[in-house]
């Protein structure tokens, strides 16, 4: 079961006077204390240290599934929604914005795994999977007067 982290709903404004490791810290032991086993972090918080995360879950000695939501966002630093071949604290990771209604829109997010998917040397691979966002099945954007929008990757 999953928890998730850092939505936009709710974004931290102020550094606690003891910085922000508090709040690394407490996040974890909440998702223990929960008995949850999964958890998704969001872009929108300031808690983006993934690094940090997956040392801190490690310590409790359970094994937790991480997804990254950053949209895709490549840092240099640990809040990179980018893995390394020799960095990825994370289970898997989104590599684009959200998806709305446009018809392009899942074809434009399927194109962002590309670079992650290289013959040689796939930085997508077990234990570190690239995604797209989701789709939006029904909800394509189609002109009442189309009769066939277009049916997206996944069922090819």
């Amino acid at each position: 079961m999953g928890f998730y982290y850092n939505g936009c709903g709710c974004i931290e404004k102020r550094e606690p006077a003891s910085g922000w490791d508090i709040d690394y810290v407490g996040d974890i032991e909440v998702l223990t204390e929960l008995g949850f086993d999964a958890v998704k972090f969001d872009g929108c918080g300031r808690m983006c240290n993934l690094t940090r995360y997956a040392q801190l879950m490690n310590q409790t000695g359970k094994r937790f599934e991480i997804e990254n939501c950053h949209w895709g966002d490549c840092t240099q630093d640990d809040a990179s929604s980018c893995p390394t071949e020799d960095w990825c604290p994370f289970n898997w990771y989104r590599t684009s914005g959200d998806s709305n209604n446009n018809l392009g829109t899942w074809y434009n997010n399927l194109q962002t795994t590309v670079r992650f998917q290289s013959w040689s040397a796939p930085v997508s691979k077990p234990g570190c999977w690239a995604y797209p966002d989701m789709l939006q099945v029904g909800r394509l954007g189609c002109p009442s007067t189309t009769h066939g929008c277009p049916v997206p990757q996944l069922i090819n």
